[in-house]
């Protein structure tokens, strides 16, 4: 019995006589398994060869001279020797691939191996003319007592020429295989197979994974092929399933395997731990751009590491992926599942070039912007622009890419659904040779979840899609200038968009929301609103509603880019210059008064074209912090910079696209406790947006006060899905954000809050609405008397 920590594995080179070895095998197809006949076959680099028989079988020889040379051990991570002749040792993975290459002198000596687990060919080539070659398993942190094929093989012959079997025939692709000293068999793949294969038992080369891919399930990464797998328990099988073909793994095995019990139960016997379960369910992907394998399974499997290392191990025998295949934990369960070669979702990212962020389709002029260009050039509805980065506001634009990734629930994203405009980020895209022949052209965008479509296009067919696409008539929004005083918003709701906007509305309608077990839902203490009548007071006193009504008049105003962001700045400054009314001020302090002690209090806007059904208008208004006693951030100043940013040059570009009457557009503010103290923030969408077939809720969220909604510095949040058709938790990517390495921004505890109250919402606004659509709620854990305590800050349509 070997003592774990001891030895586990021992390489003993000592021969006896001279004699000619024979090496024998089976040439079979890849898809069939029937042999083949006539196929060549000769060691590599050697022109004498011989032909397989009607069966596909073949024997072949080569000379072997006999001398002892002494003993090459590995132990754990250590590779060492006592010999008597020097030599080399190569160490080559399944693929056939040079890993490690060491020159071994007389005597004794060790080496460090520093390799991957998995399974290796080490192959020694002798100074006296001898070579030897085995196979064996490696893994540096597990002494493993069990040795997978022992073979030593020596001869005379050059390395290169003995160590490898070339087999070719026409119509077949020339595969290479290590020799294998047992009888083996050797598939080959033919140049086509009939469209339609449902399945092959092993990928042997990059055109078997092709015949098979398809697109991923899950889409939570760009530029993906996907390749599903079903491994049978009972057999030790893998197939490798046409994905084309079979969108789901459960459609496979009623068609194919004959599976009669349903998918409802399929569901509950293939993804449980139970005595029925038959197979174990999983995905090997290619991500494109970096040449990444990874092995991933649906996030509620419940799966043990010990399941996943017997796939793992059985996919890396079974494809010419071999070692360099790694296993991708989307449940924080796995993270302990450590014995195989594994990896995050950072480094996955950092080798992404592409990001599709709203799958559209749209005609424009393909125009390249700096950052700094875009705060002085116009960037008009029909161009599409290349960013070297990601702005904090864009104009109305036909179509987005940048050049840094971007988070999905961020506003200049959301603003791209609300317009229906393709928006994606491509890392090289400053330098994109496509993307550069194109540059100054009428071209046509497409945006999908795997790639994009980039390609020039005539006037003809870009002017019949604005026409069909574009607002055309003109909206007039609804406003009450006549409602006084300030609103409690416990008797307000959805109803009162009117009186005080979009945001205020959603809030006041966030207090009708009970959650079971929880009870009511947390919001930011001492909310009341400020309605539409004291904006507009302000505007009629100070005679601003003439000036703005003879801008608009202007043709040089719309005509003229520079000129009419001029004039814009100009109405705002005038709006927070004027004096605010001193009876409003008086009531604004009053009554922040009463709300408990804060001392920061925010201000946000909320107009009538915000946060309605039709018009999130995301980003595009400003919020700002007063605070009571300071003469920098006072209540006035907060008020009227509010007010002012009604007149945002990219508000008013938007409201422009959507053809509102800016004349009935009204600002009111809603008022409430700020976080200065924020621990995390993140946006909920109430819907999967990568996989509409399995529900869920879409979940961004990131430590502190970094922005979720406008990020800067390239720090990516916490992407969740949280599925809801059963309590599963999946992590997309983990945020980056300084001190964040190896943690989560929520407990699971905090997820299940959260996700209980996102419900409730969701399930409210269904009622509200008499339909359902995926809402944009927005929250935030605040520290308060030393705890972390969960808010709701905002609700609105997606």
């Amino acid at each position: 019995m070997i003592r774990a920590g001891l030895v586990f594995f021992l390489i003993w080179i000592s021969f006896l006589a001279t004699a000619q070895e024979i090496i024998s095998g089976q040439v079979v197809d890849l898809l069939s398994g029937e042999g083949i006949a006539s196929a060549e076959v000769h060691f590599k680099d050697s022109d004498s060869a011989i032909y397989t028989n009607s069966l596909g079988e073949f024997r072949i020889s080569h000379g072997n001279d006999t001398v002892t040379v002494g003993e090459i051990n590995i132990r754990g991570n250590l590779l060492s020797w006592n010999i008597t002749t020097s030599g080399t040792i190569s160490i080559y993975n399944m693929s056939g691939q040079l890993i490690r290459n060491f020159t071994i002198n007389v005597g004794t000596g060790e080496e460090t191996l520093r390799l991957l687990n998995g399974i290796y060919v080490l192959k020694a080539n002798m100074a006296s003319g001898q070579s030897y070659q085995t196979k064996f398993v490696y893994n540096a942190d597990q002494y493993v007592t069990r040795v997978i094929a022992v073979a030593l093989t020596k001869s005379t012959a050059r390395l290169s020429s003995m160590d490898t079997l070339v087999i070719q025939k026409n119509g077949y692709y020339t595969q290479e295989y290590p020799v294998n000293q047992s009888y083996a068999v050797y598939d080959m793949m033919q140049t086509s197979y009939p469209a339609g294969t449902d399945f092959l038992r092993k990928l042997i080369r990059p055109e078997s994974f092709n015949l098979m891919a398809g697109p991923p399930l899950n889409p939570v990464f760009s530029e993906i092929r996907s390749v599903k797998i079903l491994y049978s328990i009972k057999d030790d099988d893998v197939y490798y399933i046409n994905s084309e073909k079979y969108f789901i793994h459960y459609e496979f095995a009623r068609d194919v395997l004959g599976y009669n019990k349903g998918h409802a139960m399929f569901n509950q016997e293939q993804y449980t731990n139970n005595p029925d379960r038959k197979y174990i369910l999983a995905t090997l992907n290619l991500f494109v751009s970096s040449g990444i394998y990874t092995l991933d399974f649906f996030s509620g499997d419940q799966l043990s590491c010990r399941q996943i290392e017997e796939v793992y191990n059985k996919v890396v025998q079974t494809t010419y992926v071999g070692n360099n295949l790694r296993f991708y934990a989307n449940n924080l369960k796995w993270d302990e599942c450590n014995s195989i070669p594994s990896i995050t979702s950072n480094e996955l990212f950092s080798g992404q070039n592409y990001q599709p962020l709203n799958p559209e389709e749209a005609y424009g002029y393909l125009k390249k912007f700096t950052l700094d260009e875009l705060k002085t050039e116009y960037a008009g509805r029909h161009d599409i622009v290349v960013l070297n980065g990601i702005p904090n506001d864009i104009s109305v634009v036909a179509g987005i890419i940048t050049t840094e990734f971007q988070t999905p629930l961020s506003h200049i994203n959301v603003l791209s659904h609300n317009r229906g405009a393709p928006n994606m980020a491509l890392r090289d895209g400053w330098t994109n040779p496509l993307l550069g022949s194109l540059t100054n052209q009428l071209v046509y965008l497409k945006v999908t979840l795997d790639t994009f479509i980039l390609r020039e296009a005539t006037l003809d067919e870009a002017t019949q899609f604005w026409n069909g696409k574009e607002p055309s008539k003109i909206t007039k929004l609804s406003c009450d200038t006549i409602t006084q005083g300030l609103i409690n918003l416990e008797n307000s709701g959805i109803q009162s968009v009117r009186t005080i906007g979009g945001k205020a509305a959603n809030f006041a309608e966030l207090m009708n929301v009970g959650v079971t077990p929880y009870g009511s839902i947390s919001l930011p203490e001492g909310a009341f609103a400020i309605p539409f009548y004291y904006y507009w007071q302000h505007m009629r006193t100070h005679s601003l509603d003439k000036l703005m009504r003879e801008m608009l008049s202007e043709s040089r105003f719309h005509t003229d880019f520079q000129y009419r962001k001029s004039q814009l700045i100009r109405l705002q400054d005038s709006i927070k210059s004027c004096p605010l009314d001193p009876d409003l001020l008086a009531l604004v302090i009053a009554k922040i008064n009463q709300t408990g002690g804060f001392t920061n209090i925010r201000f946000r806007s909320s107009t009538n074209s915000e946060d309605v059904k039709g018009f999130n208008g995301a980003g595009l208004y400003d919020s700002y912090t007063g605070i009571p006693g300071d003469p920098d951030k006072t209540i006035e100043k907060a008020i009227k910079k509010v007010w002012a940013s009604l007149w945002n040059l990219q508000a008013f570009e938007e409201r422009e696209y959507f053809k509102i009457d800016h004349q009935t557009v009204a600002m009111a503010v809603l008022v409430h406790r700020s976080f200065p103290d924020e621990a995390a923030n993140g946006v909920v969408i109430t819907t999967n947006l990568y996989n509409i077939y399995n529900p869920g809720f879409t979940i961004n969220v990131q430590a502190g006060e970094i922005s979720i909604t406008n990020p800067e510095g390239g720090y990516i949040p916490d992407q969740i899905i949280r599925y809801t058709f059963e309590d599963v938790i999946e992590y997309i990517n983990h945020s980056n954000a300084p001190g964040m390495e190896g943690k989560t921004v929520l407990s699971n505890a905090e997820i299940e809050e959260l996700t209980a109250w996102c419900q409730a919402i969701n399930d409210h606004y269904c009622r509200l609405y008499s339909e359902c659509q995926p809402l944009d709620i927005e929250f935030k854990v605040d520290i308060v008397n030393g705890r972390r305590k969960l808010y709701i800050k905002q609700a609105r349509i997606y």
